[in-house]
């Protein structure tokens, strides 16, 4: 694995953080909540917006689709990848990536299907998650953007 799953892991825990300080109690994926939110979190004290959004499954509607987008600002990818979009198998997560792994587990239960994608042609990773109890899927997304200032 070349691509630096230290720092992903450590940005989205400083999201994590800034999530459970704006949204009193903790931020619930497992609430359907329709609509979109806006966290600012901070990396190296810079600030970040993220985009956190809901919706149902078109397919079940007892099932939710929640996507999390945090900026990666270009910094994430050590090796370049094929240019398609890749599914990277790894056997042991909680190593590489034990925050979001924690956060996975909270949400989707033990026993829930992780899957991390990236896609070097939009230098974007995706981090995907589907409770096999309940069937909700959290999505975590790294992509491009620009420090967030007022």
């Amino acid at each position: 694995m070349d691509i630096s799953f230290l720092l992903i892991d450590n940005i989205f825990e400083m999201w994590k953080h800034a999530a459970e300080a704006e949204t009193n109690p903790s931020f619930d994926p497992t609430v359907q909540q329709v609509g979109y939110k806006f966290i600012v979190y901070h990396y190296y004290d810079t600030p970040y917006q993220s985009t956190v959004f809901s919706v149902p499954d078109q397919k079940n509607a007892t099932e939710s689709w929640m996507n999390i987008k945090l900026n990666n600002d270009g910094f994430i990818y050590e090796k370049c990848y094929s240019e398609d979009a890749t599914w990277i198998q790894e056997t042991n997560w909680e190593e590489h990536l034990p925050n979001i792994v924690s956060y996975f587990r909270k949400w989707c239960g033990v026993n829930g299907i992780m899957q991390l994608y990236y896609n070097k042609a939009e230098r974007r990773i995706d981090i995907k998650c589907r409770s096999t109890k309940t069937g909700n899927h959290i999505i975590i997304t790294f992509e491009p953007g620009f420090a967030h200032y007022d």
